[in-house]
């Protein structure tokens, strides 16, 4: 194929040296990039002087990721190559390319490939994850049997769980009637009604969420939001299962039944066989994402992506977890606890089966240093805006103004004749008064938590700092400062504070605004959190890639409850 070396993406120092002596020190010429995190710092660094770094697989440029400016010292060039935008912007550019590659394809040697056929598509996942494979591997469809399936919202009558579901749903009802039903109908009846069985929400847009389920009288799921989403729809009993997905036991059973017409249940209950596995999982997990990323043994903190497990890795080791557990582990998952440590806590299972009835929501919402509740709302509109009105029915925000008249200019881009409040400070500029003035403040924190409690609190700035001292299950903070500190807080008659930044916190700023390293610090007092970076300054972000992350964090908060 003409390739003078191969080295192993997983390893960057490996490659990194091994790189170096084939060309003696001097670099590439061009990197043709689809690694992530360390390993693409690695490569940018192998470049020699005026050399070429093309980024493919665009993963850290998704994510917000950053990278040192120093290698560019030496004339690097940094370039993406996205079709899309290509496309999108010079189109005339795009059909002349796809030409020129289409016309010359005849004529070129066709790529190797290793063929599966549909039915070994677990196999084909294994194989490519594994990194080992030279060129394409393709999934043959031709030999596939088209056959009815049932809805993906149907627990189908030989799935365990749904069994399991029969002997108590049955009531009134005759069995075969029953069975009849779940096979031609798409569901169970069950006095009367239908069960829906539907693990998440996983590729549903809204319309069809709602379709499938609108007039189930129970529904059974793993996701908080289809729980929700079927209560507001009308279903008597909405059973969040946490823990094992599988036949329930008699005992989950009778609970959930003693709640039918409660709406959202959530119930615990792992099976036996995933009990054992998971109590295990600190002794053999560590060592399967050590084979996985191909090193001796695994840091229990460091990020999957310092070992540099892609995405095609992460399949890989999601199906070893799953067969491992006896269940599927969603890749999602594991992404979303991103190292060693996390996923053995979220893994582990809960015991108990406490009932958790619907209630409706409070969401605090405070504004910025000389700002108000209505510039607030302005600024919390593209994001509240976007909630799924399921959840925003059950929500109530509050927003108040800050408990005294701002001493002095406000915010550039604000009219001086709106009205505007600050939380503390001193007459004066705008950029240097918030950090001085605290009289008053202690009274203004006694009124905001008098008039909770809160599920939620979201927080600009100045208000992001007051959002942190009041007590909430979670917080959302953007280009959040500093609060005062305790002696500070003291000396202005605050309330006692305890258990400060133990709640799940979800915090988002610009790396080169000017207060970002105190955004950097009010993270690290959370023990909790997510960090979602973005270029647009000091404020709220509009962008729809910042405001997609951070509707994620408040839909699942919202729908926990």
């Amino acid at each position: 194929m003409g390739v003078a070396a191969v080295f192993d993406s997983r390893d960057p120092t490996s490659f990194s040296s091994g790189i170096h002596d084939s060309t003696t020190g001097v670099g590439v010429d061009v990197v043709l990039n689809s690694l992530a995190g360390e390993a693409a710092a690695t490569s940018l660094k192998l470049l020699k002087p005026f050399g070429r770094f093309v980024e493919i697989g665009k993963r850290d440029a998704y994510e917000g990721g950053s990278m040192s400016l120093a290698p560019f010292l030496r004339g690097l060039t940094y370039s993406t190559a996205h079709i899309d935008v290509l496309m999108l912007e010079q189109p005339v550019a795009a059909r002349a390319l796809l030409e020129t590659v289409a016309a010359a394809l005849p004529s070129l040697p066709h790529l190797p490939a290793t063929v599966y056929p549909m039915a070994d598509l677990n196999e084909a996942l294994s194989y490519m994850g594994s990194g080992k494979h030279i060129g394409k591997v393709l999934i043959r469809t031709s030999a596939v049997d088209a056959s009815d399936t049932l809805p993906a919202a149907c627990g189908a009558p030989n799935d365990p769980l749904f069994r399991s579901l029969l002997p108590v749903l049955r009531r009134g009802c005759n069995a075969n009637d029953t069975e009849q039903a779940a096979r031609h109908s798409g569901g169970m009846l069950c006095d009367g009604g239908r069960c829906v069985v539907l693990r998440d929400a996983s590729g549903l847009e809204d319309a069809e969420l709602e379709r499938q389920l609108r007039g189930a009288a129970v529904v059974i799921t793993r996701c908080p939001l289809v729980a929700t989403w079927a209560t507001t729809l009308g279903a008597e009993l909405a059973l969040e299962l946490r823990g094992g997905w599988g036949p329930l036991s008699s005992r989950v059973l009778r609970e959930a039944m003693r709640h039918r017409g409660s709406g959202h249940v959530v119930a615990s209950e792992p099976a036996e066989s995933e009990m054992a596995e998971v109590s295990g999982a600190a002794s053999w997990l560590p060592a399967l994402v050590a084979d996985v990323a191909g090193v001796p043994s695994v840091d229990l903190h460091a990020s999957f992506d310092d070992y540099g497990l892609d995405s095609l890795l992460l399949i890989n080791l999601a199906q070893r977890i799953s067969t491992k557990l006896g269940r599927r582990l969603a890749v999602s998952s594991i992404q979303q606890h991103d190292n060693v440590a996390n996923l053995l806590e979220a893994l582990a299972p809960s015991l108990s089966t406490p009932p958790v009835n619907q209630k409706q929501l409070r969401v605090l919402c405070l504004h910025g240093f000389r700002a108000s509740a209505d510039l607030m709302r302005i600024q919390m509109a593209p994001l509240l805006g976007a909630i799924p009105e399921v959840l925003a029915k059950r929500c109530t925000f509050v927003f108040v103004d800050a408990q005294r008249p701002s001493t002095g200019p406000a915010m550039e881009g604000i009219p001086p004749e709106i009205p505007t409040f600050e939380w503390w400070g001193e007459p004066g500029p705008y950029d240097e008064t918030w950090k001085r003035g605290f009289d008053g403040f202690g009274a203004a924190l006694h009124d905001l938590m008098a008039d909770g409690p809160y599920d939620g609190i979201i927080g600009f700035s100045q208000g992001g700092a007051v959002a942190s001292l009041i007590p909430a299950r979670w917080v959302m903070l953007f280009s959040t400062i500093t609060p005062p500190t305790p002696a500070e807080l003291e000396a202005v008659g605050a309330p006692k504070l305890d258990m400060l930044y133990q709640q799940r916190s979800f915090h988002t700023f610009d790396e080169e605004e000017e207060y970002a390293a105190l955004c950097k610090d009010m993270v690290s007092r959370f023990n909790e959190t997510t960090t979602v970076l973005h270029t647009e300054g000091h404020a709220v972000p509009k962008t729809d890639a910042t405001l997609s992350q951070a509707r994620m964090f408040l839909e699942e908060r919202l729908a926990e409850g």
